[in-house]
């Protein structure tokens, strides 16, 4: 079909477009769909970040950029209501974490959109109250619920209708690269230390502040232990503070933010990130594929456990009772446990993951 008019034409809502878990999920479906029978424009809040606008541009999709909801809701909800209202859009497909998306499904069904899909991406949120209070008509407005996990799903939806879509993306990069190993650990030179890896935004949800204590009970007993920290994110400064402050400061170090990440577990020993909730924890597939063992809490979902080696601990544990589950694993085999995870991982395969929507949109498109 390379006639524009005959295109189903879908567009996503997002709060913003930064470098994060739902921007990833959203940059890698949207790159993915067959752009013959899907036109995809974008609706997202500042702040965009630069790699996802070049992204945008080089798969043809339109991005719109509205003001922040958070710094003024009005204005926000006006510039949306316009797009929605211009676009003669088929499909809406709106991106977030609680019935708080309501309003943009109402302004959806307003503008005419009888499509209209309510993708759920974590397990909890900052309003709960607000969440309870929308549910009800959340409910009575979105026609198709996806949610990355059944954690999310039960979350979002309760009782009523949803499916599990789990966050799709190239897990092939993500297998482990001995050269590349070698390379990136004399780089940062780490050649012969335990190398505890962490990929995450720095906010509350992940955790680092626990994650530092947890560090320095296994710097205490193991004088080779390094904590590599990557991302970025609104905690990154306190953060950053506390590294300062810490008794093993010259053994932690901090990367920043990414575009290749997937060449830094190559790095890594072992992957700590204990999460006060996921709505799944995509970083964990990544790192398993790649090999890692992992230690988290067990406020994330059990989804994530592709290869049968990760540990789920509660916070009820103190920081020395984790750092015990924080050791080398001298005897495994890398490149095997890269491989048998990889296997378990196909569906996070973004060709398998986008071929389910695009089925989906066109099913929905032909029931509208």
């Amino acid at each position: 079909m390379s006639n524009e008019t005959k295109k189903v034409k879908v567009v996503h809502i997002t709060k913003d477009l930064i470098v994060s878990g739902i921007g990833t999920v959203l940059m890698n479906y949207t790159c993915n769909l067959d752009k013959e029978r899907f036109k995809t424009t974008i609706i997202a809040g500042t702040p965009i970040a630069d790699s996802y606008r070049d992204l945008c541009r080089e798969n043809g999709i339109e991005i719109k950029e509205i003001p922040a909801k958070g710094s003024s809701s009005l204005k926000c909800y006006m510039a949306m209501w316009k797009i929605l209202k211009k676009g003669k859009y088929d499909i809406v497909h709106i991106h977030g974490n609680s019935a708080t998306i309501t309003i943009e499904l109402l302004l959806a069904k307003a503008a005419g959109i009888k499509v209209r899909i309510a993708h759920c991406h974590n397990s909890t949120c900052d309003h709960v109250k607000v969440h309870e209070i929308l549910s009800p008509i959340f409910k009575r407005v979105y026609t198709k619920g996806y949610a990355c996990s059944d954690l999310a799903g039960k979350w979002m939806f309760g009782n009523s209708s949803y499916q599990v879509l789990t966050n799709g993306f190239e897990i092939n990069k993500f297998l482990f690269n001995q050269e590349m190993r070698k390379s990136i650990r004399r780089e940062l030179n780490i050649e012969d230390k335990f190398v505890i890896g962490n990929v995450a935004r720095f906010n509350n949800q992940k955790n680092h502040i626990f994650l530092l204590d947890i560090f320095k009970e296994v710097a205490k007993k193991n004088p080779d232990a390094f904590l590599f920290l990557v991302g970025a994110g609104p905690l990154l400064e306190q953060i950053q503070q506390l590294i300062q402050e810490h008794p093993y400061k010259d053994r932690i170090l901090y990367y920043g933010e990414s575009d290749y990440v997937e060449i830094l577990y190559n790095a890594m020993d072992m992957f700590v990130l204990p999460s006060k909730y996921e709505g799944l924890g995509i970083v964990f597939v990544e790192a398993q594929i790649n090999g890692l063992r992992c230690v988290t809490s067990d406020q994330v979902p059990s989804e994530v456990n592709i290869n049968n080696q990760t540990k789920f601990i509660s916070f009820d544990k103190d920081a020395e009772s984790w750092a015990s589950e924080v050791v080398p694993y001298p005897d495994d085999d890398r490149q095997k446990m890269s491989e048998l995870a990889y296997s378990s991982a196909k569906n996070y395969d973004i060709a398998d993951r986008v071929e389910k929507l695009e089925r989906d949109y066109l099913e929905l498109t032909s029931l509208a």
